[in-house]
């Protein structure tokens, strides 16, 4: 029970971008492709302008980089939902389409801000990357299988990370980290140093950092047998 419910908080806290399970086959999937999403320059700013693009389905955004200005850009709200869907708790590529352009902006979303109470999108960034480039990115971290010390030595699961920072290209980013929990036994750490290598990518937070503990769980308290007399008080 302990280790299935560290696991739903663990989707829950690890994916903001509301995917509410992963999907597909294990493995650590590099992002050959890309996912598009159409956008639109926008021309005015501020909690007015916001809201009529709310009204109309649609939110702003904003496209940053270290080689280009910020731009302010209008998302279809519907869209972006779909996006996020077909993403599905993974770091991806993202294309942004813009009428006009013929090349389309590389990026990955950075940022979504909800609003908790109608659950809507408020407003989204983008990071924008050069295929020739590498760069810095938060990749989820996804544990599998039984834990050993969960199961047959009455162990508590703690997944003390959900995302590690990686470098690399686009062509390698990944789309997460997978962790076989399978041979994990009480007091037992699984720590970056131990995550698979991964052609193109490196890991860049500290080796010792531990990505999943099992640790020990509280002692049962032995029952007396049936019909063995209660010790005396005194």
């Amino acid at each position: 029970m302990v280790a299935f419910v560290s696991s739903i908080l663990w989707r829950l806290t690890l994916f903001q971008y509301a995917c509410p399970q992963f999907r597909g086959d294990r493995g650590n999937e590099i992002m050959a492709t890309s996912n598009s999403l159409n956008v639109l320059l926008r021309e005015k700013s501020g909690r007015s302008a916001s809201r009529r693009l709310r009204r109309d389905d649609h939110f702003p955004a904003i496209l940053y980089g270290k080689h280009t200005e910020p731009e302010k850009l209008t998302v279809d709200a519907r869209e972006f939902t779909k996006l996020l869907r077909s993403i599905s708790g993974r770091k991806t590529i993202i294309e942004l389409r813009q009428a006009g352009k013929d090349t389309p902006a590389l990026s990955f979303l950075q940022e979504v801000q909800r609003d908790p109470i109608k659950d809507i999108v408020l407003h989204a960034d983008f990071q924008e990357i050069r295929p020739d480039e590498k760069f810095e990115v938060e990749v989820p971290v996804r544990v599998f299988g039984e834990c050993k010390g969960v199961r047959y030595q009455n162990g508590i699961l703690e997944i003390a990370t959900h995302s590690v920072r990686v470098r690399c290209l686009a062509k390698d980013l990944p789309g997460a980290i997978d962790v076989d929990i399978s041979a994990l036994e009480v007091e037992q750490t699984i720590k970056v140093r131990d995550l698979p290598a991964l052609d193109g990518v490196e890991y860049r937070d500290s080796e010792g950092q531990t990505i999943v503990a099992c640790l020990q769980g509280e002692k049962e308290e032995e029952t007396p047998a049936e019909g063995a007399a209660a010790p005396a008080k005194k």
